[in-house]
Parts: C-alpha cells; structure tokens; sequence
C-alpha cells in the first residue's frame, strides 16, 4: 500500500540517553500534528503501542512507550485540546476555561515527569 516508512516516537527516548534538540523538534510537530486532526474530520494515521506487546500495523506514526508513559501522552494531549476548546468557546477568564487549564497542567507535570521529555507547549 504504501512503501513509506512510519515516524516512530518513542516515549522512552531520554531514558535511553537520546534525547536531543531533532527528537524535541519531531515531538513537537508531532503533537501540533495530531492537535490539528483531533479538531478537524479526518482521521490521523497513528497507533499507539506499549512496549513489548504485538507488532504494530503498517502506520505511518507511531508513538511507543512504558503503559505509563503511553497514558500520560494520550491524557496530556487530550486536556491539551479540551482546553483548547474551552478557551476558543469561552474565553480565558471562564472559571471552565481555568480549570482545563490547570487540569492540563497537571497532565503536562505527570507527562514531563514519566518521560523526562518537556511538553512542547507553554501555557
């Protein structure tokens, strides 16, 4: 179908001592990426995966992790567009916007502390 080869990250990256500024720029264009098709109609081609487990189908992104890390990505990125939305619908002194603010950052805190990997946005 398609003779491209998939983007993989992995979540581990900076356990195994490659963290470094390419990974950073990828991670970040990944999570814009995936942003931008979780508020349109299409569907991203993407699986997620735990370490370990059965092989992966022929994605072209793939994101691979601990169990942990693997949630704390999928939770960050959801609060991410939740508050996203929030902001767009409301507005940013809404006591809802505010609250999917800091419920963000506390995904962000347990993401950045399970993979050692800094969220690639500022909020």
């Amino acid at each position: 179908m398609n003779d491209l080869q998939p983007l993989v990250i992995k979540l581990n990256v900076a356990k195994s001592k490659q963290l470094n500024e390419s990974f950073i720029s990828t991670f970040g264009s990944v999570v814009k990426f995936l942003l931008g098709y979780m508020f349109g109609d299409a569907k991203a081609p993407v699986s997620v995966k735990e370490e370990n487990n059965a092989p992966l189908s022929d994605l072209r992104l793939k994101i691979i992790g601990s169990p942990s890390q693997v949630d704390s990505f999928v939770k960050a990125l959801t609060l991410e567009k939740n508050y996203m939305q929030t902001y767009m619908e409301l507005g940013l002194q809404d006591p809802e916007t505010l609250d999917a603010r800091h419920a963000l950052n506390r995904a962000v805190e347990e993401f950045e502390k399970e993979t050692e990997i800094r969220w690639p946005f500022q909020n």
